[in-house]
């Protein structure tokens, strides 16, 4: 009997799935593979004319998007050849079109939605600029990472995260985004809100010097059928 119940749970664990809730972000998983190196949901990327994305998404991509501050690409069963002859990879190539996806902050949203297994996936990718060159160290969710003028930061909405920087420097953010907090001017803690916010930080001493960090705080981690 115990044997049978054992055996029954298991059946059932391979049956899971969630439903995606269209009101809920979820945590951005996608792996992205740029120039040799590889990220898991979230990256930033160097300054380029052009962009070689490979992603590999859980699930077969039966629907895959992708947008833009200026435009959104969407493709059915645009996934191919993965490994067992699962389609869940995907190829793109980026070519940001100027002025609108040059010249301001203009992020990248990805997803790609399985229609009969419900493993969804999401990426968000951000890009080095020539104006925002002021390194800074960010602790977020558990990892201390160096970026040059441009970082991003995903964890559960509530945590608390860190930016650092070697001078003091001002911040401004969008409306509604929580407020930076900061003992010495140079290190700020942020409490991540739900969803996305982008807070600007400029030197006190060489005003010039910009940062530009980016947080995504999600709600929940998708549960993908398991088989």
């Amino acid at each position: 009997m115990k044997y049978l119940l054992v055996a029954l749970l298991l059946i059932s664990c391979t049956e899971v799935s969630q439903v995606a809730d269209t009101k809920v972000l979820y945590k951005r998983d996608v792996r992205i593979l740029h120039g040799g190196r590889e990220f898991i949901g979230i990256a930033v990327l160097p300054l380029a004319a052009s962009y070689k994305l490979e992603l590999t998404f859980p699930g077969e991509v039966d629907l895959f998007t992708f947008r833009s501050c200026h435009r959104e690409v969407t493709q059915e069963d645009a996934g191919g050849g993965g490994i067992f002859g699962k389609k869940n990879r995907v190829a793109y190539t980026y070519d940001p079109v100027g002025p609108f996806e040059t010249d301001r902050y203009c992020p990248i949203e990805i997803s790609g939605l399985e229609q009969q297994g419900g493993r969804h996936s999401f990426a968000f990718i951000d890009f080095e600029t020539s104006r925002e060159t002021m390194p800074a160290v960010v602790t977020c969710n558990g990892k201390v990472k160096q970026y040059s003028g441009v970082s991003v930061c995903q964890s559960p909405a509530g945590l608390m995260q860190r930016i650092k920087f070697a001078r003091k420097v001002s911040v401004t953010s969008l409306d509604g985004c929580p407020v930076p907090l900061s003992e010495n001017g140079s290190a700020y803690d942020l409490l991540l809100g739900v969803g996305r916010c982008v807070y600007s930080f400029r030197s006190s001493e060489t005003p010039q010097d910009f940062h530009r960090l980016s947080t995504i705080g999600y709600q929940e981690i998708l549960i993908r059928k398991l088989n």
